[in-house]
């Protein structure tokens, strides 16, 4: 007798945890009742079911996905024709509680304009003069101490709100770039928000009449998450160059790259992703792989960058490869500081 599988989601509102028992015995019970006629003949029919409570332990439409497989799963191998309820670790309890105080505090921070960017500059290869700077986010704390982005931007990410967090990174350097007309800024476009038309709108709206500062606007979306709706990605890539920005492809070779991606975005340049560039002056691996990358770039003219450049020997091997471009502890950590004022006044001290 051949068997037939299928799988099916249901969401639930207004029912309370302590009803979803009741629920699932109601669906089992109703699944098994009667049998369903065929041409074949009657098909009886049993019911696993994996229940999740949201919100809660669980708040991304991920996490539910996840946490509702893993619950069936575990009904299926507890012999069918029954139900589970995901029940979090203590674990898992205690890091969503975590979760959700940096998450007041990021709400918090939006609220009283304590969100604020860090600038690291990215350097001309040869001549190591400052080309533009890529944009951080920090937060402020109530004692007026900076939280780093890797403290707080992961978390936003999983619950949701990264989107807020890339609108006001976006608004913040239109600012910068409005009251300094000397300066280029990078910012970066998380993978959701580049699938967010309300961004792009906001973009828009930004930088309407405005092509000074459009074009000292560099946008940075992530190669994977570019990979990930390619088409989409491309859209968006010739929209933001329609309004006269530059567009980075970042974390370049994490991804599935291939020349045809590569072409099919047509992005301004790329930045090559640290994993290969940390300690390339004494790893064969990753001189391999930077100038594979490199030579990628350049069949298609474009520009490129090595992130996360940390020594002196790493630099120069960067140099004699052959890229524009590098960024690292090793030319400047971000600082919230407005480095190019600093410069202006060394430069006019020295005039004078």
């Amino acid at each position: 007798t051949p068997v037939m599988r299928g799988r099916f989601g249901i969401v639930l509102g207004h029912c309370p945890e302590s009803a979803l028992a009741a629920t699932a015995e109601k669906i089992l019970k109703a699944a098994g009742q009667e049998a369903i006629e065929t041409p074949k003949g009657a098909v009886h029919v049993t019911v696993s079911v994996g229940v999740v409570s949201f919100p809660g332990v669980v708040r991304t439409a991920h996490d539910v996905m996840n946490r509702a497989e893993d619950a069936l799963a575990e009904a299926k191998g507890a012999g069918r024709n029954c139900f589970v309820a995901h029940t979090p670790t203590p674990s898992q309890r205690t890091n969503h509680a975590l979760s959700m105080d940096v998450v007041k505090q990021v709400q918090a921070a939006l609220r009283n304009d304590s969100l604020l960017l860090a600038y690291q500059p990215v350097v001309e290869a040869r001549s190591r003069a400052v080309d533009h700077y890529e944009c951080l986010m920090r937060m402020q704390a109530p004692d007026g101490s900076l939280i780093p982005a890797a403290h707080f931007i992961p978390v936003v990410e999983q619950m949701g709100l990264i989107k807020m967090i890339d609108r006001r990174a976006l608004e913040l350097a239109v600012e910068e770039l409005d009251v300094n007309e000397g300066i280029h800024l990078a910012v970066n476009i998380s993978g959701l928000t580049a699938g967010d038309r309300s961004w792009l709108q906001h973009l828009v709206a930004l930088l309407r009449n405005r092509p000074e500062i459009a074009a000292r606007l560099i946008l940075e979306i992530t190669e994977t998450a570019a990979l990930h709706e390619i088409e989409e990605s491309a859209k968006l890539v010739a929209r933001m160059r329609d309004l006269g920005c530059r567009v980075a492809l970042d974390d370049f070779g994490a991804g599935h790259t291939s020349l045809r991606y590569i072409k099919f975005l047509n992005a301004d340049s790329v930045k090559i992703d640290g994993y290969y560039v940390r300690n390339v002056s004494t790893s064969l691996d990753n001189q391999l792989f930077v100038r594979t990358l490199l030579g990628m770039a350049r069949s298609f003219g474009l520009a490129t960058v090595a992130e996360c450049v940390e020594t002196a020997e790493d630099a120069d091997v960067l140099v004699r490869q052959g890229l524009d471009f590098l960024q690292g502890y090793y030319f400047g950590r971000p600082v919230t500081e407005r480095p190019w004022r600093g410069a202006a006044e060394v430069a006019l001290v020295a005039k004078g």
